[in-house]
């Protein structure tokens, strides 16, 4: 690596996150191969958004990671530099190239793509999955598929399959492909919630016979490789199950250092883990690689700390033989030290004494204020019949103006909100009912019948006829009725033939003409028989109704007075169990209390032996 500088053409950089100045190689030959392809990935995404991340520092041209080989007789060990992203003629360190790079990219790609070995490795691909995985769609390099954002931007992948609920895109990799393919249709198909795997024919396990097309491939996929190989062809068909050998790495400690080693399974579609962007794996190796480094990181911790521990116990006994010099004046400093703190116990004790009287104070009162509740209950039990009335007064109350804020006659000794959501809604239902029928009997039966009353009768031939008065106020009642007024002479009335003297009314005009004559001789009859019948029916029905409300309201309130005595008896145990906890926990503050008391004297009684020990040291 002698000669890296004089290779690297693109050597100052730019760090558009940083700010800062760098080298390529100060970048580069300090760094791992994986984190090399991590940051080759991480560069063509950031270009392709426009969001470049290094750029030249002579012309701010955004820089891609490029790789060549720098011997083949060390079997091509991989050497990364920079390249412009596109050439600049102004920047006096560029690269060129014969073709444009779209054009190079696509003839590259698509020569691979129509190799036989790529032909009829899709091929048997896709039979497999169309044979033993059901798939609700699948095309064999057939159809294109199209953003779903509605773009007009397309991929055609190698085999296409809906897999239960799932969308994989099957590319076939057997030579050089550009990263910028592959970073691009991984995106695509990660925008569009595609699966995308990449299928090798063979994968060497030596990192350095890698060609960068697979590492660009399988170390941003959590380092997992995807082969299918002869073997697995003829297992998926034996197996009737697409068989797939999948190789990934495995990281662990030697001494200080974090070594990798390949691991191989098979493994079936079945098997596969997907992360968030819906690209698949097996075995997430990048994870097990910071575990690894974290264990390392671990393990110096342990050194340092270990070797720290040694070093401050080698201080302690160089320390020990200074302070035989000083004991006795540090005894007396730990002699004075424990009297403080015991005093200062004390007076946390004395303190929580205080707490604990005011506390016993509190619960003294809670008793008796529980104790004057169930006094006033017992009261309330053997007057329940006035507070029935009270309670019955206040729902009615609340069902009829339930905007006004007013107490409940239990509201001081209990909850009545069950009570109320049970019975509002009866005792409304009650008042509407009455009131409807009220309204009905004082709006419309009372006046009608009132009304009917109001003439006078005749019999004729069993039929009960009412007698109009030739008034003005009564005309309506004839152009509302014109059908069923009839008219008699005056002087026919009370005759035995009188029924058949009976006529129909001519028109209107003829019973304003007789209100207007004077020498009147007719009678204008009408049957209002049928309509008082129905008037007195209406009546009774309505009483009887107003009377089954009554009923009904007696045992609401009977049921009301039951569960009023059921709520009151129920609040009536619960102070009295409270009341026993109250005490209880009285007691519990008595004993806390004592044992304050105890704690007081002990540390009394273990001052006055610190002072004692203190004059022992100073005589000595």
């Amino acid at each position: 690596m002698d000669n890296s500088k004089d290779i690297r053409t693109v050597e100052d950089i730019l760090n558009l996150e940083t700010g800062e100045n760098t080298t390529a190689s100060a970048l580069l030959d300090n760094m791992e191969s994986d984190d090399i392809v991590l940051l080759r990935r991480k560069l063509r995404t950031a270009n392709r958004e426009g969001k470049p991340i290094l750029v030249c520092a002579e012309c701010l041209t955004k820089l891609e990671l490029r790789c060549n080989k720098l011997s083949r007789k060390s079997r091509g060990k991989d050497y990364y530099f920079f390249k412009h992203y596109k050439d600049v003629k102004e920047c006096s360190i560029k690269t060129n190239s014969q073709l444009p790079v779209g054009v190079l990219l696509a003839r590259k790609y698509e020569n691979v793509k129509e190799s036989i070995p790529h032909i009829e490795l899709k091929n048997r691909l896709g039979y497999i999955i169309e044979q033993f995985h059901s798939p609700k769609t699948i095309s064999i390099d057939s159809k294109f598929y199209f953003d779903k954002s509605g773009s007009k931007e397309k991929r055609k992948p190698d085999v296409y399959a809906i897999i239960g609920d799932k969308e994989y895109a099957f590319e076939v990799q057997l030579n050089t492909t550009f990263l910028s393919v592959i970073e691009e249709r991984e995106a695509f198909y990660e925008r569009n919630n595609v699966s995308i795997l990449w299928i090798f024919k063979s994968f060497p396990l030596d990192d350095e016979l890698q060609r960068l097309t697979q590492k660009d491939i399988y170390v941003p996929n959590r380092l997992n490789a995807f082969v299918l190989d002869n073997e697995m062809l003829n297992l998926s068909i034996k197996n009737k199950r697409l068989q797939l050998r999948v190789y990934y790495k495995t990281f662990h400690l030697d001494g200080w250092k974090i070594c990798s080693q390949w691991n191989t399974k098979i493994i079936t579609i079945e098997d596969l883990t997907y992360a968030d962007n819906c690209k698949p794996f097996f075995y997430d190796s990048l994870a097990d690689k910071e575990n690894a480094k974290r264990e390392l990181e671990r393990k110096k911790e342990e050194y340092l700390l270990e070797q720290s521990k040694i070093k401050r116990i080698q201080e302690q006994e160089q320390e020990q033989l200074a302070k035989k010099e000083w004991v006795k004046k540090q005894k007396i400093s730990r002699f004075r030290t424990l009297i403080n703190t015991m005093q200062s116990n004390i007076d946390c004790l004395e303190e929580q004494q205080s707490e604990l009287s005011i506390k016993r104070k509190e619960l003294e009162n809670q008793i008796e204020e529980l104790e004057l509740k169930n006094k006033e209950i017992s009261q309330i039990l053997s007057d329940i019949i006035r507070i029935v009335e009270q309670t019955y007064g206040y729902l009615k109350k609340c069902s009829s103006q339930p905007w006004l804020c007013m107490s409940s006659p239990l509201g001081r000794y209990c909850d009545i909100s069950p009570i109320k959501n049970t019975y509002c809604p009866q005792i409304q239902m009650f008042d509407r009912n009455k009131r409807e029928i009220q309204t009905q009997l004082e709006t419309e039966i009372l006046p009608k019948k009132e009304f009917i009353n109001k003439f006078s009768t005749c019999d004729l031939d069993g039929i009960m006829y009412s007698v109009i008065p030739l008034e003005k106020k009564y005309e309506w009642l004839v152009e509302k009725f014109p059908q069923e007024i009839k008219m008699i002479e005056t002087k026919e009335l009370g005759t035995i033939f009188a029924s058949s003297y009976i006529k129909e009314l001519p028109n209107i005009s003829f019973f304003r003409w007789c209100m207007g004559n004077k020498k009147n001789s007719n009678t204008f009859l009408m049957d209002m028989s049928s309509r008082k019948s129905d008037t007195l029916s209406k009546e009774k029905e309505l009483n009887s109704q107003l009377d089954k409300i009554s009923k009904d309201e007696k045992t609401c309130i009977s049921e009301l007075k039951n569960d009023i005595i059921q709520l009151l008896d129920e609040r009536l145990n619960k102070n009295v169990i409270l009341i026993n906890k109250l005490k209880s926990e009285i007691n519990i503050t008595d004993n806390v209390f004592g044992g304050c008391t105890t704690r007081i004297d002990i540390l009394i009684k273990r001052k006055e032996r610190c002072y004692q020990c203190i004059e022992n040291v100073q005589s000595q």
